[in-house]
């Protein structure tokens, strides 16, 4: 898809049709970013942007920025193989998106089960023009460092995050929780505990897998973790021995649920692990709630045991969710007073058969710019320079 667009918008109530300097910098970066990424934005003469009308929440349509009308929801940037990346509007400024904040709080990296080292996630993040970047790995926080020093060389802000495995027999209950910098001692001490609870499933795993004739080893999981095993990496370890296609296969007939190899993840109640981190200053968010095979009046119910817990949000906005979804379970966050979040839960990269998951994508319509504004109003670690 070419698409010759970048969708920036000045405040209706400015009046405004001029960009400062510093503006005209700020867009330049982030256009170089996109185009790193094969962002196919060609000519944009930055002197002619001009003022252009508030974009209503019905998604009304865009004009051109040099005047050709296009059937693209406004507020969107659109670029190489359709993935559409919104570009938020940031709180009292009066050019929007000048700062091509994107925010993606749910991202994996080789220090759990994603594809990319956190220093590669952070390249492809600045690529795609991310400004606040969730680094998220299964039970660490091992990889932070890492981003954290690439983050600072390309301009790519990295919270400190995880997400821990609570124990739920029903289904999977996945909290995401980002924490303050320094993360206090005593909650990283407990990580370990879960990284050793991670590798002991692991190993039970693969037990059974060979009481059911699989030819795997504990060394063939192993090799093929870079720092925290997990489910995953048994996946990978079928594959490499033949027992399986590739990860979906391996998890279909080998480790998913009610498979002969699948052992329950989590030791740690879920209202426990919020209180662990509420306790050490960080925000709590359900991850990929349709996990819980939870409805009605069951899920109302669930929700708000874990809000009554110290639970803060719910990640509403996924690209495995179409809209109807994501409504429902904005609407449940806010019947339970509970922020509203959005991630793409990347792993790697599936652009040829699956772009749901791919970085930066929170799906569409995606969360509101309040909705945005509330939640990093409220995360830990966000300096005060992309609040502004």
């Amino acid at each position: 898809m070419h698409i010759d667009l970048v969708d920036l918008f000045v405040d209706a109530n400015t009046g405004g049709s001029h960009l400062e300097a510093a503006e005209k910098a700020s867009l330049a970066t982030n256009l170089e970013r996109l185009t790193e990424y094969q962002c196919t934005i060609h000519h944009v003469e930055v002197d002619a942007l001009v003022h252009l009308p508030r974009v209503s929440e019905d998604h009304q349509r865009a004009r051109q920025v040099r005047g050709e009308k296009h059937a693209m929801p406004a507020r969107y940037v659109v670029g190489h193989a359709g993935i559409v990346r919104r570009v938020h509007r940031r709180a009292a400024s009066t050019v929007v998106g000048m700062a091509a904040l994107l925010t993606d709080l749910h991202s994996h990296s080789t220090a759990s089960d994603g594809k990319l080292s956190p220093t590669e996630l952070v390249e492809l993040a600045a690529a795609r023009g991310i400004g606040l970047l969730g680094l998220t790995d299964h039970d660490t926080l091992r990889g932070i460092a890492e981003a954290q020093v690439a983050g600072a060389r390309l301009g790519v802000h990295v919270l400190h995050g995880i997400e821990i495995s609570g124990r739920y027999p029903g289904g999977q209950c996945h909290l995401l929780a980002w924490l303050p910098d320094p993360v206090p001692a005593k909650f990283v001490e407990w990580t370990y505990e879960k990284e050793h609870d991670r590798e002991e499933r692991a190993h039970a795993m693969v037990e059974l897998l060979q009481d059911n004739g699989s030819k795997i080893t504990w060394d063939d999981v192993r090799a093929r973790a870079a720092v925290n095993i997990g489910r995953p990496h048994v996946a990978d370890a079928l594959v490499a021995v033949g027992e399986a296609v590739d990860r979906k296969d391996a998890f279909a007939r080998w480790i998913g649920n009610n498979c002969v190899g699948y052992v329950s993840s989590g030791k740690t109640e879920p209202a426990e692990v919020i209180g662990l981190v509420v306790e050490a200053g960080g925000l709590v968010s359900l991850a990929h709630p349709y996990s819980l095979n939870l409805e009605g009046a069951a899920l109302e119910a669930y929700i708000q045991e874990l809000a009554d817990a110290g639970l803060g949000a719910i990640e509403a906005h996924r690209g495995d969710q179409d809209a109807a979804t994501q409504a429902d379970y904005a609407g449940l966050a806010r019947r339970h007073g509970l922020l509203v979040s959005v991630g793409s839960d990347f792993h790697e990269h599936r652009r040829e058969t699956d772009r749901r998951r791919e970085l930066g994508w929170g799906g569409d319509p995606g969360i509101a710019d309040g909705d945005l504004a509330a939640l990093l109003s409220r995360l830990p670690g966000v300096p005060a320079s992309l609040l502004s």
